[in-house]
């Protein structure tokens, strides 16, 4: 998982406004920390609210990584100083954690972050950003949940657009089912073993959630990745190719799983801030 090495911005609890030079109020950028969006101690997020936002402004939903069963949204505080104040707002989530023994499972992980969802849309006015441009992104678990709800726990086309960052697609495919450390993950992510009951772990893959509506998906992988490796991305790109989905698949190929961001102190590398960049500006319009 990528690794916080410092604090993003200070927070601010007091809206700030600003005059254009037309006399008009502009709304300055803001950070709120540990917002709650449910009861459970783990269901909160950050929001980062740029500089003159506006209703009509888009909101990019952020899910940390690490093997679903541990990560923390802090963690990303580096990665997303970098698409920070470019235009869209970004909610950081933090979620309920994968344990089987106390039956927590990929649907409720999905499920907090459908809430987060909800929550978020019905603040688009306090906050001001439009409900109706939701981006959903994630790296490694965080992209698998961020695709697999993008795909299965859409029901009301609230997501627009979804971006997986070396997120695993085929919990299936022999790489996980072969690996002793993965398939320990997958079984604690699934509460079961693979050969106990294949057709659990089938409905955790989101590629088997992939349909005709899916929203336009981005997906960034990387060459030298071996824990989630980039034809996991293909995987996915070839299926939703199948069914006519707008989406891109970009390998990396120099490039492991912290996608590039060990180079460069924490921070994305250009090329994959600019591919990240690039498909919000040109999704959920």
């Amino acid at each position: 998982m990528f690794k916080s090495i410092g604090i993003f911005i200070s927070c601010v609890f007091i809206l700030s406004i600003g005059c254009s030079k037309d006399g008009n109020a502009v709304l300055q950028e803001e950070t709120i920390f540990e917002v709650s969006y449910g009861a459970d101690p783990l269901q909160k997020l950050d929001i980062y609210l740029p500089e003159g936002r506006t209703e009509q402004t888009k909101l990019l939903i952020f899910i940390h990584g690490g093997n679903w069963n541990a990560g923390d949204k802090s963690d990303y505080a580096i990665v997303l100083s970098d698409l920070h104040n470019q235009g869209f707002a970004i909610a950081n989530l933090d979620y309920r954690l994968a344990d089987a023994s106390s039956g927590i499972l990929y649907s409720d992980l999905s499920d907090d972050i459908h809430s987060a969802i909800e929550f978020l849309k019905t603040k688009s006015s306090t906050f001001i950003y439009s409900p109706d441009k939701i981006i959903i992104s994630g790296h490694s678990a965080g992209g698998h949940l961020a695709l697999y709800t993008a795909y299965a726990n859409n029901d009301d086309n609230s997501i627009k657009a979804v971006m997986s960052l070396a997120g695993p697609t085929d919990v299936t495919d022999a790489y996980f089912t072969g690996n002793p450390d993965l398939n320990a993950l997958v079984e604690n992510l699934t509460g079961i073993a693979y050969l106990a009951d294949t057709a659990i772990w089938v409905d955790a893959s989101p590629i088997s959630h992939v349909t005709a509506a899916s929203p336009p998906t981005l997906l960034l992988y990387c060459g030298l990745d071996f824990v989630v490796p980039a034809s996991q991305g293909s995987i996915l790109n070839g299926i939703l190719d199948a069914a006519a989905v707008e989406n891109q698949f970009i390998n990396y190929p120099l490039y492991g799983h912290d996608m590039g961001t060990i180079y460069f102190g924490g921070h994305l590398p250009e090329e994959v801030k600019t591919d990240m960049l690039n498909f919000v500006q040109n999704h959920a319009n």
